[in-house]
């Protein structure tokens, strides 16, 4: 499996509650950084994940490919 650093927007959101327009106005995707084990791309998508043992993984994130700015393969050294 290849090791990928992934760059990607990401929708956010301010804190809960009542705040000013302007404050709501400024704000902007958020700007991600993922690395991760490539277990899944398709035309749409591709979904990392940090850990793997045997056929079992965590720490998984599916990115729509329309949200990523760059991805960039990492050498793994044992």
């Amino acid at each position: 499996m290849k090791l990928l650093l992934v760059t990607w927007l990401d929708a956010c959101s301010d804190d809960s509650g009542w705040k000013p327009i302007a404050k709501i106005t400024a704000q902007k995707p958020m700007r991600v950084k993922s690395v991760g084990w490539l277990v899944k791309r398709t035309r749409t998508h591709l979904t990392l994940v940090g850990s793997i043992v045997a056929d079992h993984c965590d720490g998984d994130v599916t990115i729509p490919l329309g949200m990523i700015l760059s991805e960039k393969e990492l050498a793994a050294r044992a």
